[in-house]
């Protein structure tokens, strides 16, 4: 059952139905698990859920192309530096940026050139994260 929201220019009230997913794709490795839920109520909205040993992510993403998005993000990575928008949690951006210096990746929050936080990953969990997000690509195709 959902809320019951008033709405403020009528005054009359309609009951709010919270939005309800479905598993759409998942991959792990390691300790890396990633997943992909697709509304299967209402609006057309897909959640991406990135869990590790140091991290939980999870944002509203505009496609379900984003698996894809994030495999070749991996893919390319030696080739050129590149930064890949993953989606918003309450508005605020969340991003992924390769250091090609220092041959990790770093999860921001927020503004691409001042983010709130900024999360390393690099190492095993860099190749564990990537075989996860490989996975749920392939899993969803």
């Amino acid at each position: 059952m959902g809320k019951v929201k008033q709405l403020r220019e009528s005054g009359k009230k309609e009951e709010v139905v919270p939005p309800v997913f479905a598993l759409l794709a998942n991959g792990s490795s390691g300790r890396w698990s990633v997943t992909l839920d697709e509304s299967s109520v209402g609006l057309e909205e897909c959640l991406l859920q990135i869990e590790g040993p140091s991290i939980t992510l999870s944002c509203a993403v505009k496609s379900s192309d984003i698996l894809h998005d994030l495999n070749d993000f991996f893919a390319v990575r030696i080739e050129k530096p590149t930064d890949l928008s993953i989606g918003q949690a309450d508005g605020i951006d969340l991003r992924l940026q390769w250091d090609k210096v220092d041959r990790l990746i770093h999860f921001t929050v927020g503004s691409a050139h001042r983010p709130a936080v900024r999360l390393s990953i690099h190492g095993p969990d860099l190749l564990d994260l990537s075989k996860a997000i490989k996975e749920a690509a392939q899993d969803q195709d």
